[in-house]
């Protein structure tokens, strides 16, 4: 130290923590927990006398005097403060409260995240750059679910493998979980499996365990089930909205809706989709109406039967001669007359 110039200490420090090795040489603030000071480990040049020029040719001559190297310092630059690069699911850690050229800083990643790069470590640059390249938090395994909140049992494929304190509770990447529910109850909101993957649970929706009301059959028409905002639903749990919709040519008789509370419709049942009929005409004055359908004294006929008017001899028919019975259950057009 001191007759090279040499005058800024370089520091060893373990992070007991990464298991990683720092070197430092800006430790004016007080360490963080986890982190060693080993000591002075040897002395760098400052800054300012990083170049030193000489003058050389081959050997140097061996009546050279120190005095003759000349130490030329560089152009001072203002010292560049390095912006932390931001991560996910973890953190980035120095000693003090700027990262200033030589500064070090380490990653902390959460539980069930591990560092992408084997190196934990990196170190701010003149050029206000970090070095080396800083790495990411990657998922290592993922949480285990909890059954109260979702009602049922989880039976995992693998177990726990508890590598460190911080993995306690978790399971690997390829890890399968299914919810399994008891007899009285499905799993609705969610899926049945899923798998542990590089982003979590694989999808990232389990479903949960509920009671869950029974369909409705309802002849010529069909039941829709949504949830209070109207979307469908394939499990009627709680909150599920049924709702009948009658085909075409039919209408309702009775409920229409009805909504599942803890395993129970609330109005019970729905009504019945009943078909719409035309109904026999009246007498027409001077004339005769035939019907499709020759069944005799039928007072109630369908979507499609044709009434057709046949005026008698020596009356002359003004209007229609045919009327078609309606989805809605009425004759169109008007049948005429017979004059």
């Amino acid at each position: 130290m001191g007759a090279c110039g040499a005058t800024v200490p370089l520091r060893e420090v373990e992070n007991e923590v990464e298991y990683d090795t720092i070197y430092n040489t800006n430790f004016s603030q007080p360490m963080e927990l986890g982190v060693m000071d080993k000591g002075i480990l040897c002395y760098i040049w400052p800054k300012e006398y990083h170049n030193i020029n000489t003058k050389r040719h081959g050997k140097m001559d061996h009546q050279q005097t120190r005095e003759e190297i000349n130490m030329t310092p560089i152009p001072n630059m203002n010292d560049q403060e390095c912006t932390l690069p931001p991560v996910d699911n973890g953190e980035w850690l120095i000693n003090g409260l700027k990262a200033l050229p030589g500064t070090s800083a380490s990653l902390f990643c959460i539980p069930g995240f591990t560092p992408s790069n084997i190196s934990t470590v990196i170190v701010c640059q003149e050029t206000s750059q970090w070095e080396p390249f800083p790495a990411v938090c990657s998922r290592r395994n993922c949480s285990r679910f909890d059954e109260e909140q979702l009602k049922g049992k989880i039976r995992y494929n693998v177990p726990i493998v508890a590598l460190t304190p911080l993995d306690e509770d978790q399971y690997p990447i390829g890890t399968k979980a299914t919810l399994q529910c008891k007899s009285e109850t499905q799993s609705v909101d969610g899926v049945d499996t899923v798998i542990c993957g590089d982003q979590g649970w694989i999808p990232n929706r389990l479903g949960v365990c509920a009671k869950v009301c029974p369909p409705f059959v309802l002849n010529h028409g069909r039941v829709r089930y949504t949830d209070i905002r109207g979307y469908e639903r394939k499990a009627y749990s709680n909150g599920t909205v049924a709702t009948a919709i009658c085909d075409s040519g039919t209408r309702l008789q009775g409920v229409g809706a009805a909504s599942c509370e803890n395993g129970e419709w609330s109005n019970g049942h729905l009504g019945s989709c009943e078909p719409i009929q035309c109904l026999r005409m009246d007498n027409i004055r001077k004339g005769t109406v035939q019907y499709s359908k020759t069944k005799k004294n039928l007072k109630e006929f369908s979507e499609g039967d044709v009434a057709k008017l046949i005026c008698n001899n020596g009356t002359q028919l003004k209007g229609a001669s045919e009327s078609v019975c309606e989805p809605d259950g009425v004759w169109k057009p008007k049948l005429g007359t017979c004059e």
